[in-house]
């Protein structure tokens, strides 16, 4: 993982969730982190071409002085970008154009329940953009990432789990790793059919000495 994209509203959340790429990525040598931001279309007929230049203008402005506040390393490259349009549409051509491995991006709410109903974008990045989406809770810091808990159904893992990204992040942290599959028909045992997916997620992911939980 090289490229981070850090979606950015200027909102406390989204600052906080700047701050923590900047330290969870502190460590990894050339990595690039790139703040970005989406400002929405104005309609109105008689808005002049200088006018709507300065829309870009500002907010690039503001991003400015944000990439100036993180305490950046000289191996950490933060770039910043701005568009106009939707947010959740172009985002996920961002991506995709400019390769990023992963979205970092804070949720809203200050409670538990308001972040449900709150991370509209949040939860609408995860649904359309296919790559990794870190989510940093309010005044979240980050401390290390000691622990990965990996949910799956266990069912055709081979061609449901997404591997690859998954093996990425635990090259980078080397955190424990357990797996998680929960089913009302574990009452008892495993029947043959988890049985086989397990050994089949084993295979795959052996080398990272997972726990598997039921």
């Amino acid at each position: 993982m090289k490229t981070f994209l850090v979606p950015v509203d200027f909102s406390g959340t989204s600052v906080n969730a700047a701050e923590y790429a900047v330290a969870l990525t502190k460590e990894f040598p050339g990595v690039d982190i790139i703040l970005y931001n989406v400002y929405k279309t104005i309609s109105f007929a008689t808005l002049t071409e200088k006018e709507e230049g300065s829309r870009k203008i500002i907010t690039e402005r503001e991003l400015k002085k944000l990439k100036r506040k993180l305490d950046a390393s000289d191996t950490q490259n933060i770039s910043i970008d701005s568009e106009e349009g939707s947010f959740i549409e172009n985002l996920e051509k961002y991506v995709l154009s400019n390769h990023v491995d992963m979205v970092i991006m804070g949720i809203t709410g200050s409670s538990r329940i308001k972040q449900v109903f709150m991370g509209t974008n949040t939860l609408n990045v995860i649904r359309h953009v296919n790559t990794p989406v870190m989510i940093i809770p309010p005044k979240a810091k980050f401390k290390g990432i000691k622990n990965v808990l990996f949910t799956s159904d266990l069912k055709d893992v081979g061609r449901t789990t997404p591997f690859d990204s998954l093996k990425n992040l635990l090259d980078i942290f080397k955190p424990n790793l357990t797996i998680l599959n929960v089913d009302s028909e574990h009452y008892i045992e495993l029947t043959d059919e988890y049985k086989i997916e397990r050994r089949a997620m084993e295979d795959k992911l052996g080398s990272y000495n997972p726990e598997f939980s039921f």
